[in-house]
C-alpha cells in the first residue's frame, strides 16, 4: 500500500492510502472537498428530558434492566444511559434542503461520487455523567479525512470530533461531559456492484469467541424506525428497503450503527459486576452492514474479559461480526 504525503488544510489532517491508481478527477475532488470543510463547525444546544430515555427504553424492552437500573447522584438526578446522549441535539432545525439524496444531513458531507454513507464506529470518552434537566452543548467539526482504497474501489474515511459540554441544574457553568470521534464511510458509487460480494468474505475472527455473556435479539422493521424517530434520522438506509437494497446494494435495511452501539455497552452495563466501577472509554467498529432479510434480524450481544478492567464486547449475527467493542472501567 502506497501512503501519500499527508496534508494538514486548517486543523484537519488529509491521508491518502492507495494500493493502486486512483481517478485523477476522484483524488482531485476529495483534497477540494478536504480543504473546503477545514473551517466547519456545528453547535447544538438541548436539554435532557427523560421522555426521549423512556422512549428508548420502551422500544427495546429485552433492555428494560436499562431503566430499572438507572443511576442516581446525591441530589436525586437520574443519569442516563451510556450512549443516549444521541437521543438529544437532534439536527430539528434541518430542512430538507440540507440533506443529501440519501436523507442524511450534507453539512459534512463529500461530493459525488462518493455518496454512499455508512457509520463506520466511533471513540467515546465518558468524562462525567450527563443527567436528567442538564443543558447540553454539542460542537461537532471535521478532525481528519483520509482517502482509502479498499475491495470495492476508493472511498472516504471522515472523522468528525464531537465533543459535549453540560450544565446540571445546580452548577452554573458549562464543563465537558463527553467527547467522541466519529469515523464515517463514503463508498465510491461505483462500488455498490461489488458490496454483497465483500460481506460475504466476513469471516468470523478468532478474537471473538468464548463469551462470559451472551443474549439472542431480534430486532424488525418498527424498532428501527422508532429508533430513526427518536434520534430524527432520515438517513434512507434504515427505513427504504427499495434505495437500500437496489441503490446502496445492501441485503435488506440496516440497523444504525449507533444503535448497535448502545444496545451492546448497555447490555454489558447491565451483565456485569462493575457496579462498583464506572464506564471511562467505550469505542466500537462496524465490520459488517446488519441488515433486516424480510421483516427482521437476529443477532447475539457478546462479551468477554480482557483484564480487570479491560472488557471486549461484540455483535454476531449468522456467523459474522457486524459489530466490535472495547470498554475501558475504573
Amino acid at each position: 500500500m502506497r501512503l501519500l504525503k499527508p496534508i494538514r488544510y486548517g486543523g484537519i489532517l488529509v491521508r491518502s492510502f492507495l494500493n493502486k491508481p486512483i481517478d485523477a478527477k476522484d483524488g482531485m475532488i476529495f483534497n477540494s472537498w478536504a480543504k473546503s470543510v477545514q473551517s466547519l463547525s456545528e453547535t447544538k444546544t438541548d436539554v435532557v428530558d427523560l421522555k426521549f430515555v423512556n422512549g428508548l427504553v420502551q422500544t427495546f424492552p429485552f433492555n428494560h434492566d436499562m431503566y430499572n437500573k438507572l443511576e442516581k447522584k446525591e441530589d436525586e438526578q437520574i443519569i442516563i444511559p451510556p450512549m443516549s446522549h444521541y437521543l438529544f441535539c437532534c439536527p430539528y432545525s434541518k430542512s430538507l434542503l440540507d440533506l443529501d439524496s440519501d436523507g442524511f444531513e450534507n453539512l459534512f458531507s463529500p461530493p459525488a461520487p462518493y455518496q454512499l454513507r455508512l457509520w463506520g464506529g466511533t471513540s467515546t470518552s465518558f468524562l462525567r455523567p450527563i443527567t436528567a434537566g442538564m443543558e447540553l452543548q454539542q460542537t461537532i467539526k471535521v478532525k481528519q479525512a483520509q482517502l482509502k482504497q479498499g475491495r470495492s474501489g476508493s472511498f472516504i474515511v471522515e472523522t468528525l470530533s464531537n465533543d459535549w459540554l453540560g450544565k446540571g441544574k445546580s452548577e452554573q457553568i458549562f464543563s465537558p461531559v463527553l467527547s467522541e470521534d466519529i469515523n464515517f464511510i463514503y463508498r465510491h458509487i461505483d462500488s455498490s456492484k461489488n458490496l454483497k460480494e465483500i460481506e460475504q468474505k466476513k469471516e468470523l475472527n478468532e478474537l471473538f469467541t468464548s463469551p462470559i455473556c451472551s443474549k439472542e435479539v431480534t430486532l424488525n422493521t418498527v424498532h428501527l424506525f422508532r429508533y430513526s424517530s427518536l434520534t430524527f434520522n432520515s438517513h434512507k438506509i434504515h427505513f427504504d428497503h427499495l434505495y437500500a437494497t437496489q441503490k446502496e446494494q445492501h441485503e435488506g435495511i440496516l440497523v444504525h450503527g449507533p444503535l448497535q452501539a448502545t444496545l451492546l455497552i448497555n447490555f454489558f452495563k447491565n451483565n456485569n459486576n462493575t457496579d462498583h466501577k464506572t464506564i471511562t472509554h467505550f469505542s466500537y467498529k462496524a465490520l459488517s452492514p446488519l441488515a433486516l432479510i424480510g421483516d427482521e434480524v437476529t443477532f447475539t450481544l457478546n462479551y468477554k474479559i480482557q483484564d480487570a478492567n479491560h472488557y471486549l464486547l461484540w455483535i454476531e449475527s449468522k456467523g459474522r461480526i457486524t459489530m466490535s467493542g472495547d470498554v475501558r472501567v475504573v
